[in-house]
């Protein structure tokens, strides 16, 4: 009978040494699967870290790109208006030589006209 009693608390103790070993083994699981996760979770930030300087560079390239494109068309608003100006001065020109022209045609056509009253 004793023996049976001993050979039944080494069964429960076997029993209960396989649900801790059970419970060890789940532990380490846990440990484990945090570890991985955490090691995920540091890749990601690091990750996000590296595509925020990556946008603060874009975001400075932009802004640079920006400044010469307004420069750019700072002087194109210039040389336009230099366009504009050297035509409006070969208009003013035009108009002077049409003037002019006419005024040689007046003289030339009171020419004419003292001419044939001399004769």
């Amino acid at each position: 009978v004793i023996m049976k009693l001993f050979i039944e608390q080494l069964n429960k103790l076997k029993q209960t040494m396989k649900t801790f070993i059970d419970q060890v083994e789940i532990e380490f699981d846990y440990e484990l699967q945090k570890k991985t996760i955490e090691t995920q979770i540091n890749y990601v930030e690091n990750q996000c870290e590296s595509m925020r300087k990556m946008i603060e560079q874009s975001k400075l390239q932009v802004s640079h790109n920006s400044q010469r494109i307004l420069e750019q068309q700072i002087q194109l608003e210039q040389k336009q208006l230099q366009l504009q100006i050297e035509q409006q001065n070969k208009n003013q020109i035009l108009q002077q030589l049409q003037s002019n022209q006419n005024l040689i045609h007046q003289h030339a056509i009171q020419v004419a006209h003292c001419d044939s009253q001399i004769k």
